[in-house]
């Protein structure tokens, strides 16, 4: 992935001042439960988007579009955790081939009276797949896909930008997604899903995906009522995401700031909004 790479999205004129200033790691924005650092930022301009993006991302979309349903019960699954479901690939095709009817192990039944207890009411479950093989670092692989589990119908879609090369990462996630709820789920790998055209897209593709079917398809959908979750045809502007991902970051953290402090004072305090804005 080329970093050299020049985009049309991010200008100077959209680029922070205190970003340029700012170093690496250091945190940008703390949004409910995800912070984003100077790093992740910068990732945004023409490069491979980082977990804390799209993790950001989810956190925006759960709290600015989900929570305005209240019926709704869909569940995006943070990077971190499908990362953590991934890493059952060590067992092989062996878990391919294993029954749902067999006992589950307990190293994975565990995770739905714990971490994944939020899949118990969930009708569809949004899961960003990464190629990393190694759970122990979760920056790791290079490519970027979508898994998304009605649970009603007991299906699974695979969004694959870059020629469904991450299609056998993906059953692997849903083969342990199976074993965790003890249902059997049919998955279908769509090859139809519109294209990236570079090396660095494919997570800029996820955040647009999630969004697509999120708002346009599941939560304007009649209660009962069949949707179509097929993507074919439609077409994924990632400069234009890559720039309004950046700019609602950057209206956060302006907002968390003038939040945070009083007219003509200084925080030293990392700009954060969350559970604390009703209290001011």
């Amino acid at each position: 992935m080329s970093k050299q790479h020049k985009t049309e999205m991010l200008t100077n004129k959209t680029s922070s001042p205190d970003l340029q200033q700012m170093q690496p790691q250091e945190t940008y924005l703390s949004y409910y439960d995800c912070t984003v650092t100077v790093e992740d930022m910068r990732s945004l301009k023409n490069d491979w988007l980082t977990d804390n993006i799209i993790g950001f991302w989810q956190e925006y979309l759960e709290h600015e579009h989900i929570a305005r349903h209240k019926e709704c019960s869909v569940v995006l699954m943070r990077p971190s955790m499908v990362l953590l479901m991934s890493s059952f690939r060590n067992q092989g095709p062996s878990l391919l081939a294993i029954s749902t009817t067999q006992l589950t192990p307990p190293d994975v039944t565990h995770l739905i009276d714990g971490p994944l207890a939020n899949l118990k009411n969930a009708t569809h479950i949004f899961l960003p797949v990464n190629d990393n093989e190694d759970y122990t670092r979760p920056e790791g692989g290079t490519h970027w896909s979508l898994l998304i589990v009605g649970l009603k119908d007991r299906v699974a879609f695979h969004y694959d930008s870059l020629n469904s090369c991450n299609v056998q990462t993906a059953k692997v996630i849903h083969r342990v997604l199976e074993r965790i709820l003890q249902i059997e789920i049919a998955f279908t790998d769509l090859v139809d899903t519109p294209q990236q055209d570079n090396g660095f897209d494919c997570g800029v593709h996820v955040c647009w995906a999630m969004r697509y079917l999120l708002t346009r398809r599941l939560l304007v959908a009649e209660r009962e009522k069949r949707v179509s979750m097929n993507l074919g045809g439609k077409h994924c502007r990632a400069g234009k995401i890559r720039k309004e991902i950046y700019g609602i970051a950057e209206q956060l953290r302006k907002m968390a700031r003038d939040r945070s402090t009083s007219p003509g004072s200084k925080s030293s305090e990392p700009p954060r909004i969350g559970s604390e804005i009703g209290a001011h």
